[in-house]
This record gives structure tokens, C-alpha cells and sequence, in this order.
């Protein structure tokens, strides 16, 4: 039965609902159809008018959907390479520093043209200082050849002359200004062009123009120039005149609340250097210069609001608030100065050295700048008690050449001269009373001045009065006396009186040798040598050495006496003082100036303030500040 029941079932075909009818399950309810869209139909195209011809209507492209499976990939995106930092570009190599040689080569062109610039000026000032004031006093001799439009034509072209001389000069103002400095170049600059435009402006007027005051003044900035240049050049070549100069250097705190002053060894190329450093009167009017512009052109704009001619106010203020005395106040007192130091051997570093040998130092005076030469001589000995002459001349040059003093050849040659031998102390001793001490074999002896004998408890002969002289004591008693005779050298006598009359400075006599003392200098040369500083005896022999350390270069020497020395000390303190002096003059009359004439441009005083009077108002200013810059530069 099972067999055919399942041939049957074979036989037999089921569709979809026999089998969800068997298995208890409805088939789903068929889903209802969907209506179709109507068709909406297109619009007919408008009839063409006639006439133009029916352009033929594209058929659109089809459309085609991209499917995934067709899109293309997007390529993968590669990382980017890490920006590296540019390299930064390598600095230019700055020239090469010229060597002094090169240095005054330079230097010495520059002097010569420069040289020739203000000779020209001055001339062409001459011919506008004449024709200024011709024309601004018609009542004067000589007046009636000056018509007043031709002498502003003769002043303006005589202007514009003097601008093209001092275009070296005025350039480092012009370029600074595009830095932010305001230099007195500039200042110098500005009153020109203003002077020249007004002069422009006013051609054919009545009044003389200011032409001739800014060629003054443009003529004595030429000439500071030139002064300037032939300074440097005396100093670089009184530097360079020898291989291996000294110098004066300066090391703080080297004697007890004071900086000392030494003759050491000198370096031209550090002289050059300093040289071309901005000096200290250079810096007060670069601060001063800005204060008078702005202060004139703000006089002349408030004027200007009162009915006055804003250009010629401005001109006048402008010319009258230039510190001219102030300009040379350097160039002429460093002139002056380094013609005498060329002569006595010394070259002063500029401003810059002139500020190192400033303040309260002690010059150092040592045994080689008091004994020159033959300036002393053996005058005789007197020997007491059993000693003979060429023992005590042997212990005494023993000493004084352990002791490495000046006269210690004197000694040497006398005692030679007695059939002498040398002779060397041992347990050599310094003593603070000026003396020096040692042993020989068993004698233990003394040599000194007659004080310092006393001061050491030893008696002195009732005969022994001399001041220039050697006192030797033996085992405590006084065994001999030298005479000396010291020859005043006037090197010497004139080095002297220049540090003592130098204010701020005190002579230290760091010397080793027993003659030299206070005394001796006070009635050897009659100098007040109160003023000395003497100090003890282990002070004074580690005085008289240039002390180790960080030491300044004030000046250059090329002279070996002590009168180079104390030229170099003095002649720069006064140079300092004396340029110091001018530019507080030159201050002064530029406020001044600009007081006045700003006095007169509100009251309209046109006849008070010509050019002739400015001129003048101007020389007047000069002779102080050149009173200062050269007369007191001794």
C-alpha cells in the first residue's frame, strides 16, 4: 500500500495552493494594479515668423545613470611630502676690516678733497657775505652796485654752489633720516631747502633773501668736516710712525677708590677702531637737532595762523635756531690737539680715549720717566768707621739692583770702577719708610734716605745734612753717605706740572729706587708735590708694574719720556671739557636764536630780522665757542 500511495503521489502534480491548503497556510492576497500615469501631451512649438529660418531642433542626449558597479574608483590620494623649511640664505661676508696702512690711505684722500671743498666755500661764502649786506643796507659804500633782484640771484646761485660741496658732508644726514636719525646734517639739510625755496619764491622781491646765512652755514659744516679728517689722519700716522708703540691704560680700582693710568703696550688697529666711533658731542646735538625742527615749524605754523608768510617764518627760525657753534665743537678742539701731541709723541684715541683718561685717576710716574739719561751723577762719599768705599758701593748696588731701581747702573759702574765685586742680598726686604734691606754674609745693612735711617732707630752723624744723598747703615750703625747730584731734566719739570695742574689727576710716584721720593722732586724741580701719592713700600713696588687684568686704551704712544704721557693725559681732559664747553654754547644760541627771531616774526620786524643781522648774530656765537675750542686747548 505504501509503495503505491507514493507512485500515486509521483503521478500526481500540486500546484501553489494545493500545498498551502495541505500545510494549514492562505496564500497572500494578489496586490491591485497600479494605474498608469497619463500621458500629458507637449506643447506645439510657436510658428516661426517669416522670414527667419526654423533652426533645427537638437535632440537631447540621453541620459545615462551611472551605477555603482560603473562609477569609476577614485584613485587614492597620495600623502603629500612634508614641506621642509627653506634654508635661510647665508649671510653676506661683511668686508674685510681695512688695516691702518689702508685705513690712512683712505682717510688721506678723503682729507685732501675735502680740503680743497672748503677752500672753496669759504671763498664763495666771502662773495655772499659781501652781497648780503650790501643789499640789506642800501646807505653803505658800495651799495648802489647791488640791485636787489640781482643780488638774490647772485645769493641763490652762490647757495646752490655750496650745497653741490657739501654733498659728502650733508649725505650721512639725508641717508640717516630714511633710519630714523636725525643728525645735525640733517637739520643743516632742511635749512637749505628752505632757504633756497623761499629764495625761489622771493626772486624779484625787495627784501635780500637767507640765502647767504645757509651758505654760512653749510661752510662751517664743510670746514668741521675737513678739521675732523686732518685729525684722525695726524693721529693714525703719529700711531703708525712706530712698530711697536706704547699706550696709556687705564685699570679700575687699581689704587684704593681711584682708577689708575700706566704706560703699557699700545695697539693701532683698537686707535683706528675707536677713532670711527660716534663721539659724545655728536650724540648731543643728534638729540638736539629734532627738538629745534620741530620746535620751529610748530613757531611757524601758529604764526602762520596770525597773518604771517608761513615760508619766510619758517626759514627765519629755521636759520636762526642752528647751533653753529656747536658744529665744530669736536672737529676744531680734537684738531688742535692732535697737531701738539704729534710733536711730543702721543696720539689720543678720539673721543672715545678722551673718555678713559676722564674722571679722578692717579698717573703712574715710575723710576725710567724720572732718570733719564745722565740726569744723575755720583757727587762724592764719606765713609765712617772701619768700611772702605768699594764694600759700601757694593752693598749698595746689590740692593738697588735686586730692587731693579733706576740708578742701580750708576751704582753698578762706581763699584766696578773701585775694583769692586757684585754682590747679591739675600732676606731682600722693602720697607713702607722708603728704604731697602738685605744681608751679606753677616753684615745686615740699611740703604735710604736720612729719614728713613731715623725712622729705623740708627743715629746719624752731626754732619750728615745732606737731601740728595745715600745713607747706608751696617749692623746699626751709619757706615757711609753719598752724595748725588740731581740734573732737573725740563721734560721732566714741564710732565710734572701738567699732571699736577691737571684737575681730577694725581701723580703716583711708583718707584723703586730710595733717591726718588717727595722731597727729592720738591727740591730738585720746586714743584708742590703735596699732591703726590707716595704710597708704602710693598705698594710701590707692585705699582710700579702695569697691573694684570682688563685694562682700556686711552691713547697711543710713541715717545718714550714721561712728557708724551702726561701730554696724552692733560691735552685729552681738556679736549674733553673744552668740546663740552662749545656744544653747551652752541645749545644756548640756538634757543636763543630761535627766542628772537620768533620775537620778531610776531611783530613783524622784517628790517630787525634780515640776513645781515642773522649773520651777524651768528658770528657773534663763534667767538666763545672758538675761544673754547682753541685757545683753552693748550
Amino acid at each position: 500500500m505504501d509503495v503505491r500511495r507514493d507512485e500515486q503521489l509521483d503521478n500526481e502534480t500540486f500546484d501553489l495552493d494545493d500545498i498551502l491548503r495541505e500545510f494549514g497556510s492562505q496564500a497572500e492576497p494578489a496586490p491591485e494594479p497600479v494605474p498608469e500615469p497619463a500621458t500629458v501631451p507637449e506643447p506645439e512649438p510657436a510658428p516661426a515668423p517669416p522670414g527667419k529660418p526654423k533652426r533645427p531642433v537638437k535632440a537631447p542626449k540621453p541620459v545615462r545613470e551611472k551605477t555603482r558597479q560603473e562609477a569609476k574608483p577614485k584613485p587614492e590620494r597620495k600623502p603629500k611630502p612634508e614641506r621642509q623649511p627653506r634654508p635661510k640664505p647665508e649671510p653676506r661676508p661683511e668686508p674685510e676690516d681695512l688695516s691702518p696702512e689702508e685705513l690712512l690711505q683712505q682717510w688721506e684722500a678723503r682729507r685732501r678733497r675735502r680740503g680743497a671743498e672748503a677752500t672753496f666755500s669759504w671763498l664763495l661764502l666771502l662773495l655772499s657775505a659781501v652781497v648780503t649786506v650790501l643789499a640789506c643796507h642800501p646807505g653803505w659804500p658800495g651799495s648802489s652796485y647791488v640791485a636787489q633782484p640781482a643780488a638774490n640771484i647772485v645769493l641763490l646761485g652762490v647757495l646752490v654752489c655750496h650745497v653741490l660741496l657739501a654733498i659728502p658732508t650733508l649725505l650721512p644726514g639725508i641717508t640717516g633720516l630714511a633710519k630714523g636719525r636725525f643728525s645735525p646734517q640733517t637739520l643743516l639739510t632742511l635749512a637749505a631747502v628752505v632757504a633756497a625755496i623761499q629764495s625761489v619764491r622771493d626772486l624779484g622781491a625787495d627784501a635780500c633773501s637767507y640765502a647767504g646765512v645757509a651758505s654760512a652755514l653749510l661752510t662751517v659744516a664743510v670746514w668741521s668736516g675737513r678739521l675732523r679728517l686732518t685729525a684722525d689722519c695726524r693721529t693714525l700716522r703719529t700711531a703708525l710712525s712706530k712698530p711697536d708703540p706704547d699706550a696709556v691704560v687705564r685699570r679700575e680700582d687699581a689704587v684704593p677708590g681711584k682708577a689708575g693710568l700706566w704706560r703699557g703696550s699700545g695697539d693701532a688697529v683698537k686707535l683706528a677702531e675707536d677713532l670711527k666711533k660716534p663721539t659724545g658731542p655728536d650724540r648731543a646735538m643728534a638729540a638736539l637737532c629734532p627738538v629745534l625742527a620741530a620746535a620751529s615749524l610748530a613757531l611757524a605754523i601758529v604764526l602762520a595762523a596770525r597773518g604771517r608768510d608761513f615760508l619766510w617764518t619758517w626759514c627765519l627760525l629755521l636759520l636762526g635756531s642752528c647751533p653753529l657753534g656747536g658744529l665744530p665743537a669736536y672737529a676744531r678742539t680734537f684738531c688742535r690737539l692732535s697737531g701738539r701731541l704729534q710733536r711730543a709723541g702721543a696720539a689720543v684715541a678720539g673721543w672715545a680715549g678722551a673718555c678713559v683718561l676722564s674722571g679722578p685717576v692717579c698717573a703712574a710716574v715710575t723710576d725710567e720717566d724720572l732718570l733719564t739719561g745722565r740726569s744723575v751723577v755720583m757727587n762724592g762719599m764719606k765713609v765712617y768707621g772701619a768700611y772702605t768705599p768699594d764694600r759700601l758701593l757694593s752693598y749698595a748696588a746689590g740692593l738697588l739692583e735686586q730692587a731693579g731701581a733706576g740708578s742701580a747702573k750708576l751704582f753698578l759702574d762706581a763699584a766696578a770702577a773701585h775694583g769692586a765685586s757684585r754682590r747679591y742680598p739675600s732676606g731682600f726686604r722693602i720697607y713702607d719708610a722708603g728704604g731697602l734691606g738685605g744681608e751679606f754674609g753677616g753684615d745686615v745693612v740699611l740703604l735710604g734716605s736720612a729719614s728713613f735711617l731715623r725712622d729705623m732707630g740708627i743715629p746719624l752723624p752731626e754732619d750728615a745734612r745732606l737731601k740728595q744723598a745715600v745713607y747706608i747703615a751696617v749692623n746699626g750703625e751709619t757706615a757711609g753717605v753719598i752724595a748725588l747730584h740731581c740734573r732737573p731734566s725740563e721734560s721732566v719739570r714741564n710732565a710734572l706740572a701738567a699732571l699736577l695742574g691737571s684737575r681730577g689727576v694725581t701723580p703716583l710716584l711708583a718707584t723703586r729706587d730710595v733717591l726718588l721720593t717727595p722731597e727729592m722732586l720738591r727740591s730738585v724741580y720746586h714743584l708742590p708735590t703735596d699732591r703726590m701719592y707716595y704710597p708704602a713700600g710693598a705698594d710701590r713696588w707692585a705699582l710700579s708694574e702695569v697691573p694684570t687684568g682688563k685694562t682700556e686704551q686711552g691713547a697711543v704712544l710713541t715717545g718714550g719720556s714721561l712728557l708724551s704721557f702726561a701730554a696724552a693725559v692733560s691735552g685729552a681732559r681738556q679736549m674733553r671739557f673744552s668740546a663740552r664747553a662749545a656744544v653747551w654754547i652752541g645749545a644756548a644760541s640756538a634757543f636763543l636764536g630761535l627766542g628772537l627771531t620768533a620775537l620778531l616774526a610776531l611783530l613783524g620786524a622784517a628790517e630787525a630780522a634780515n640776513a645781515s643781522n642773522l649773520l651777524l648774530y651768528h658770528l657773534l656765537w663763534l667767538i666763545p665757542a672758538g675761544m673754547f675750542t682753541g685757545l683753552f686747548v693748550k
